[in-house]
């Protein structure tokens, strides 16, 4: 187990977001994403200030969806219509799936008179965050490597995260929890 680590890594399948975009590499219409629970280790601490202002209360829940094209290194049209895809599927995770749940807990937590959890996500394609507003980038590379240990490699000057099962096919996106334990959890 990995110090910051409040849950191991696990895999949950994750409906086609509707109109998502296809390519020749979609196998089914359920997609893969593997996400753990963290607090954040010392070394994201000053990003995570940087980004949110504050790194109290935060947990970090990194999440890694194969590609189903193989490595998304390449500078081509599949590739990127994948990376459009992989990007979707995060997006409505967060927006459809997530929120819902974000916002059953704050019912219950209103009716006890609790603290309120709250979620962002970062937009993988920018680093930006999707409900903070900030110019501060997250580096979601580092962020994976400093909580799952991944390898970092570069390519073409780009740092490049190598998933222990998936290589260079694995996409990382981060979702940002701010809350207490028991709600997170």
């Amino acid at each position: 187990i990995i110090m910051s680590e409040i849950v191991s890594p696990f895999l949950i399948k994750v409906p086609s977001p509707p109109n998502h975009t296809e390519n020749k590499c979609q196998s089914d219409s359920l997609n893969v994403i593997e996400l753990s629970l963290h607090t954040p280790p010392k070394s994201l601490v000053r990003d995570l200030n940087l980004v949110f202002g504050s790194s109290d209360n935060l947990y970090l829940v990194p999440t890694t969806q194969p590609s189903l094209c193989g490595s998304l290194l390449s500078w081509n049209d599949e590739t990127a219509k994948e990376k459009d895809r992989l990007l979707e599927v995060f997006f409505f995770f967060c927006n459809e799936l997530l929120s819902p749940i974000v916002e059953q807990v704050n019912n219950d937590t209103a009716m006890e008179g609790g603290r309120r959890l709250d979620s962002d996500w970062i937009d993988p394609c920018s680093g930006l965050p999707m409900k903070t507003q900030t110019q501060v980038i997250y580096d979601e590379v580092a962020s994976h490597s400093a909580l799952l240990k991944y390898t970092v490699s570069s390519a073409g000057g780009c740092k490049v995260m190598l998933h222990d099962k998936w290589g260079e096919g694995g996409y990382p996106a981060t979702l940002i929890l701010s809350g207490t334990e028991d709600q997170v959890r």
